[in-house]
């Protein structure tokens, strides 16, 4: 289970900087950069102020993960402990990131 920190302001999942969703997916399957990952899992926030998820706990996460050319893609999920995605102005999953990819060559 990973540590998600989320600057994807916008997201529903986002509760104080942190994600609580169970678990998300990160695609990106030919990416070779970070701008070429994006978190699937991003879901916009109706309301500015939608607290909808934001009783439940920052805990960690599983990690779907599709981009097999990152260091730390392991057999169809993440390996590291923690990872950070970034959008903070981002209104659709795809204008979101995984920072913490890293291309394998």
């Amino acid at each position: 289970m990973t540590k998600i920190m989320c600057q994807a302001h916008k997201c529903l999942y986002n509760n104080n900087q942190k994600c609580v969703k169970e678990q998300i997916s990160v695609e990106g399957v030919s990416a070779k950069k970070i701008d070429e990952t994006f978190c699937d899992s991003f879901n916009k926030r109706e309301r500015e102020y939608d607290t909808e998820f934001a009783s439940l706990d920052n805990k960690n996460s599983d990690i779907w993960c599709d981009a097999c050319e990152c260091m730390y893609h392991n057999s169809g999920k993440c390996s590291k402990d923690e990872i950070s995605i970034v959008g903070s102005n981002a209104n659709t999953s795809c204008e979101t990131s995984c920072s913490s990819f890293r291309c394998n060559n």
